[in-house]
């Protein structure tokens, strides 16, 4: 039990360690290599646009594709309606030509 407390607080110290290293050489980058730290931010945040826009655009190339196939099934819903309809109309004339000729007969 205390040898698993003993290597967390380790490692904990191990992380502020590193943390510590790590902020002064940000620091020491920042103040004596100021024009690098501010090319690294200006990097850092290109970088972050670039994320952002690809991003958005597989964003808008989803929604592309969803009007394509929204397109596609509605073209496919108009010629399904269209046929229908030109069915109904020879159905209904088939059956107007069978009353003429049965009124025509009687």
């Amino acid at each position: 039990h205390y040898i698993v407390l003993f290597v967390c607080l380790l490692f904990l110290l191990y992380c502020f360690v590193c943390l510590f290293i790590i902020f002064t050489a940000l620091f020491c980058l920042f103040v004596y290599c100021f024009y690098y730290a501010v090319l690294f931010v200006c990097l850092l945040f290109l970088l972050y646009c670039f994320v952002c826009l690809f991003i958005v655009s597989t964003i808008l190339f989803c929604l592309f594709v969803c009007l394509l196939f929204l397109l596609y099934y509605f073209v496919c819903l108009f010629i399904v309606f269209r046929y229908l309809a030109l069915l109904v109309c020879l159905l209904f004339s088939l059956f107007s030509f069978i009353l003429i000729l049965f009124v025509s007969f009687r």
